[in-house]
Parts: structure tokens; sequence; C-alpha cells
């Protein structure tokens, strides 16, 4: 027994189970360590903030509507994008109902009373409500208006202002694509019809648009062009285009004298007297008369005076009268030499004719 004992390492002590740690106890340690490093890493970070409710926008109220079957279409338009821009507050379908029933007044309103009273099933339905009041309500002239205004209507402006009226109605009564294309090039202008025959076919109706829209702008801004152009042709072709020399016979055609220059009146009797006595005057044409009477000038020489103190027309009576038996008339110091006595003078008188000794 010495021996054996005296055989083993004399550092060494032999562990008894009781001092042992056993598996169970480890984890549990562990556990706790983790544990107390998770409270020490959310101790350290910053507390996150609240996440902001987000505020809905602030838009006006649609109108009252009391039945008018004009005004149903707008007022419904306007209610839908009140609840649709109102998303909070009309989480619900009964209150997107209720809130359209609160616009309603007169006939509208008592129907919407009923609803209530009879606690319907369409008061909890937004879709099955809407389609219920638009069967009330609703223009049934409207869609066959629109239609045959969509048939009727034909560009005469800009093609950009057409095609959206034109889309415009075939969104409303829900036209195809087949259809809107078919319908569209017959109701464009001629010059833009021929534009888009030499284009390449488009693959969808919103690019046919875009292409007629193109072809109506480039022919704009061709024939503004071609108008500035023609224009400009004309303006050249006046200024090079020879002037009519002025018509002699006329009595605008009058050469410029001086003051100092100009004949006294006499002397245009005279001339008056002497032009008279070649022979008589041409008769004037209607557009003279008119134009000398517009101008205020003589109807009868066409001088700047009245035609009661026209001095040709005084030589000319003055002329008349004397050759009809005046004697020693004077006028306007040109004398005019008396008429020979008639030989029936010389009869009466009892003498005899000196020119029949």
């Amino acid at each position: 027994m010495a021996d054996a004992d005296d055989s083993a390492p004399s550092g060494s002590r032999s562990e008894t189970p009781r001092n042992r740690p056993t598996v169970a106890t480890l984890n549990e340690e562990v556990q706790r360590l983790l544990a107390r490093i998770q409270e020490l890493e959310e101790a350290a970070q910053p507390p996150t903030p609240p996440v902001p409710m987000p505020k809905e926008p602030k838009i006006g109220e649609p109108p009252t509507y009391d039945g008018k079957a004009a005004d149903f279409h707008p007022f419904l338009q306007q209610c839908k994008l009140y609840v649709r821009m109102k998303p909070l507050t009309f989480a619900h379908d009964e209150a997107r109902v209720a809130y359209v029933l609160s616009r309603l007044r007169g006939t509208p309103a008592e129907w919407g009373q009923a609803l209530l009273e009879a606690n319907s099933p369409l008061l909890t339905d937004y879709d099955a409500f809407l389609a219920r009041f638009a069967s009330l309500y609703e223009n049934k002239e409207r869609r066959r208006q629109l239609e045959y205004k969509l048939a009727r209507m034909e560009q005469t402006g800009s093609a950009h202002t057409f095609s959206a009226e034109f889309t415009s109605l075939c969104e409303i009564l829900g036209v195809d694509e087949r259809t809107r294309r078919i319908l569209f090039v017959p109701k464009l202008k001629l010059a833009v019809r021929k534009s888009l025959a030499l284009a390449q076919v488009p693959a969808t109706f919103d690019e046919l648009v875009d292409l007629a829209v193109r072809a109506d702008d480039i022919n704009f801004i061709a024939e503004k062009a071609e108008k500035a152009e023609k224009s400009r042709n004309n303006a050249s072709s006046k200024l090079q285009k020879p002037q009519n020399p002025p018509d002699p016979q006329s009595s605008s055609f009058r050469p410029q004298q001086s003051r100092s220059n100009a004949p006294s009146p006499s002397t245009n009797v005279t001339s008056s007297l002497l032009t008279n006595r070649h022979g008589p005057r041409g008769p004037l044409s209607d557009k003279e008369k008119e134009r000398r009477k517009r101008e205020g000038l003589c109807g009868y020489c066409g001088e700047a005076h009245a035609f009661k103190d026209c001095p040709a027309l005084k030589a000319k009576e003055a002329r008349e009268a004397a050759f009809n038996g005046s004697t020693n008339s004077t006028v306007s110091g040109i004398v005019i030499p008396p008429k020979l006595p008639d030989n029936n003078l010389f009869r009466n008188s009892g003498k005899s004719n000196p020119q029949g000794q």
C-alpha cells in the first residue's frame, strides 16, 4: 500500500464530482452573459424617432347637388377627387358613402335619408352606392350627345387642340384603340392627311397623334413662310412697275406754274374762246363728272371755282349773245365785232342798197 501511494505524482490531486462544473451550468452562464451584452448594446443606441403621420392635402369641398341632370357628372367627379385625396379620413366605404350623402340637397337628400332609415347595404358598399346613384340622376342623353359630337367634329384649328378634344371624348365614351385610329385620320385637314400618307404607319394611337401634330406644325410654318415670300414679291413688283403717264384730257393734268407767271383771267377767257372756236367740247365721262363733283371743281371747265362763276362759261354765253345780234359787246377786254346790218333796213328807210347800185 505504501509503495502504491509513493508511485502517484506528489503535486496532483484527484477532483471530486462535487467540484467539477456541469454543462447545464455553463449554458446558463453563457445565456446570462449574452443577455447582458444585449442590454448594454440597446442602452448605447439612441431611441428610434416615431414615424410621422402623413398629412392630407387641403382642397376645396365639392358643391352640393340638388338633382339636376346637367350637374350630376361634375358633382360626382369632384366627390371622387375629394375622397381620393383624403385616404386617412375616408379609409372605409362607410365614410365615403356618408360624405357623399352629406353633400346632397332636395330630392337626392330625401333618397339618402331613406337609405339611412332602412339601413341599406349600399351604405357600406361605395361602388354599389355610386352605381345606384348614377342610375337615378345621371343625364341619360349625355352619352348620345357626346357620340354625336364625336361623329361631327373635324379639325379646324391646330392638330394639337383637335387631338386633345378627340381623345377626351374617346376616353369618356370608352372608345377602343382600333376605333380611335379609324375615326381620327379622316377628321384631320387635307394637308395633314397627305403628310401622314407619306410617313410610316405608327404602331399606336398615341404615336399617330404625335405624328399628326408634328405634320401640322410643319405645314403651318411652311404656309407662313410662303405668305411672307408672296407679300415681298408683290411689294417688289409694285416698285418695278412703270407708272402710267397722266392723261392730258383729264382736268387733273395741269402743269404747275409760278404765281408770277400765272396767266390773267382775261388770258384764260381768251384761250377758252379760241379753243371753243375750233369746235364743241367732247362729252365728259361719268367717272370724270363724279371726280369733279367730289373734288369741288367746276363741272364745265374742271377748274377750282363754282360753276356759276366759270369764266369759260361766261365767255361762251357772251360769244353766243354776240353772234345773235349784240353790238360792240366786250367780254373781259376782248372786242367782238358787231353783226353786219341786214339789207331790209335800207328798204324800210327808203334808201337803195349801195351794193345793188
